[in-house]
């Protein structure tokens, strides 16, 4: 549910569940609720509630005290989407389809939207990119000269270093052991996904 779809007054109750939510990690009651927005009583809330649950960003439980959960679509607006492989050596098939979501909003936050992906090869280990990895990328067209980047080759994605020379793209791994990527946009569908802004490594036993 886009909040374009709620009246003002909708989208700051909603608001204050889910910042109530992600800092006391539970719902507000609705005392809590018209004590904020200085309502007189608690049928105030309800139709605000009532108004929320039919546009299908809650969920009201009936007899709790706290009985309010934020819907799978309101929740996954503060998540990450980990949307499939990108190849840190030879590029290999990008799943468009959703893996999972990470909540790391927190942690990479930006207006524009971010999405992850899973590394696959070590042409960037010396960018401190490991096979394996988890990079978040922030979606954007454009890259400066020498940035790294998400880049898309004929439905195939990799992460590389990227340059730009006259008509080609330079795609150069950050590993001694391999050669640039050269390609020419007009032989191939080519476009950037995105810019790299950071790197998770998960725990290895």
């Amino acid at each position: 549910m886009e909040k374009k779809k709620l009246t003002k007054a909708q989208s700051n109750v909603l608001d204050f569940i889910e910042a109530y939510m992600e800092k006391k990690k539970m719902p507000p009651t609705y005392d809590e609720i018209a004590d904020n927005f200085g309502f007189k009583s608690k049928n105030s809330v309800e139709s605000h509630l009532q108004a929320l649950e039919r546009k299908g960003v809650i969920k009201k439980i009936a007899g709790k005290a706290r009985g309010i959960t934020l819907s799978e679509s309101a929740y996954k607006k503060n998540l990450i989407p980990l949307v499939g492989t990108v190849a840190a050596g030879m590029p290999v098939l990008a799943e468009e389809n959703i893996i999972e979501y990470l909540d790391l909003y927190k942690v990479f936050y930006t207006d524009v939207e971010i999405f992850a992906l899973n590394v696959k090869g070590e042409s960037m280990i010396k960018a401190g990119i490991m096979d394996g990895d988890i990079v978040v990328v922030r979606k954007q067209p454009v890259l400066r000269d020498g940035e790294i980047g998400v880049v898309i080759i004929e439905n195939e994605a990799t992460v590389k270093r990227v340059y730009f020379k006259g008509d080609k793209i330079i795609l150069r791994p950050e590993n001694d052991r391999m050669k640039d990527i050269i390609v020419f946009p007009e032989e191939k569908q080519c476009f950037i996904a995105g810019k790299v802004i950071g790197v998770i490594r998960k725990d290895v036993q």
